[in-house]
């Protein structure tokens, strides 16, 4: 697996994309020794520094491919079950009635009169 560098400092030092990009454009991330340019993609057993301090790419790259299979299976699980989606619906109507009760007694609040 294989992603842009400018995703990868951005992941891990909380910059945006355009930030990082800057920091590419002004040379100050190398891949392996080498600066690298906008586009430029790395793998887990790459070496990539900011300023000489080097980014720890395995919690990163752990990261993205725990999105990538949570993206995969939340697709491909019951992507054209309408009713599926209803009938489990915490917002329908036909479980909000069974939650209220006309008939229980009112609770008293702190700021309650009686």
């Amino acid at each position: 697996m294989e992603v842009r560098i400018s995703r990868i400092v951005s992941e891990h030092y909380d910059y945006t994309r355009k930030e990082a990009e800057e920091y590419i454009r002004q040379g100050r991330i190398t891949r392996n020794g080498e600066v690298v340019t906008i586009g430029d993609k790395a793998s887990v057993n790459d070496e990539i520094e900011l300023d000489g301090v080097r980014i720890p790419l395995k919690g990163i790259f752990k990261k993205l491919e725990r999105e990538a299979a949570g993206k995969e299976t939340g697709s491909k699980f019951r992507q054209n079950d309408d009713e599926y989606k209803d009938a489990f619906n915490p917002k329908s109507r036909e479980l909000r009635k069974g939650r209220k009760n006309e008939f229980a007694p009112k609770r008293k609040g702190k700021n309650s009169m009686y």
